[in-house]
């Protein structure tokens, strides 16, 4: 498969950096060969890094912590990019006996991935569910595109008596092609509902394949809440339009820099939608603050090399 060719070849490359640190005593020729040639244990070592490290640098204890988002999250991780100190700091006051959370996904230090990182993700690369809120959006170009939240109702929530209720919340607008899709998806999921009812195959730990179904179930419901919250939405087309960081809330800033990026060569819906109208504006305004910026920079580099010149 690709992620054992991965660990068989790139990963064991870096594995072989760590051999020369200490404990240098518990290291010796046997086991250098044991963990080159023994595939479930690189794969293993692999799977340590990948759902436990920070990137690729393994924090004693800040493994220890679990993920949540929402109300619970209390912490929030900050690494100086002077010193490269790792800090997890308390975001609220945190009492004996509370549990201290971490988030893998809704951190500030985590470049986009915020808004391109999914409960499914999480799931194929950490191997639990998270509570909630959940996100979900569409994963290739070719489909359509849709983001939305599962979270409780905190509406519902202010009525005394009421029993707590999640609800699905959409990110971006929604369009007819992407609500067409999530029924599409609805109907896959109940189809094969039936196969997960089945006994587990003997070659199956039962606690994957009580994950296996408790994944399905849960995008299952995802699915359904947001078909139902579809139905009472405006749909429009406008996100096909937002650029390639159409999940990010700074879409409108990309979004620009990727037409000032591209004058000349826009095509004829950029130019004469209304959507475009005052991206374009501001497009052309930065292109043009790009070509003074470099201008400047020409004037410096010539002001230097005359400076250097002996008269």
């Amino acid at each position: 498969s690709i992620i054992e060719d991965y660990v068989q070849f790139n990963f064991w490359d870096q594995c072989q950096q760590l051999l020369d640190l200490p404990p240098i005593e518990t290291i010796n020729d046997s086991t250098v060969t044991t963990m080159k040639h023994n595939l479930e244990l690189l794969l293993h070592a692999w799977m340590m890094v990948h759902a436990r490290g920070e990137d690729d640098v393994m924090i004693p204890l800040y493994d220890m912590f679990n993920h949540q988002n929402g109300d619970k999250l209390n912490t929030r991780h900050h690494q100086d990019p002077r010193t490269d100190a790792f800090s997890l700091i308390a975001t609220k006051d945190i009492k004996a006996g509370d549990e201290i959370y971490n988030t893998y996904t809704h951190c500030e230090e985590c470049g986009n991935r915020k808004y391109d990182y999914s409960t499914v993700d999480l799931f194929v690369d950490y191997g639990f569910i998270e509570d909630y809120p959940q996100r979900y959006f569409t994963y290739y170009e070719s489909q359509p595109r849709f983001a939305f939240d599962i979270d409780w109702d905190r509406e519902q929530q202010q009525q005394q008596g009421q029993q707590r209720q999640i609800k699905a919340n959409f990110r971006v607008p929604l369009s007819q092609k992407a609500y067409n899709h999530i029924g599409y998806i609805v109907r896959k999921l109940r189809k094969t509902q039936p196969l997960l009812e089945q006994p587990c195959p003997d070659d199956i730990f039962d606690h994957e394949c009580s994950m296996t179904r408790q994944i399905h179930q849960t995008i299952l419901t995802a699915y359904q809440l947001a078909e139902e919250a579809g139905r009472h939405v405006e749909l429009t087309d406008v996100v096909d339009k937002m650029g390639y960081m159409w999940t990010s809330p700074q879409w409108e800033r990309e979004l620009q820099e990727e037409l000032a990026d591209t004058i000349g060569e826009w095509s004829d819906e950029i130019r004469n939608d209304d959507f475009y109208a005052e991206h374009r504006v501001a497009a052309e305004r930065l292109a043009k603050q790009w070509e003074e910026e470099g201008d400047d920079d020409d004037d410096d580099d010539d002001d230097d090399h005359h400076d250097g010149v002996e008269l």
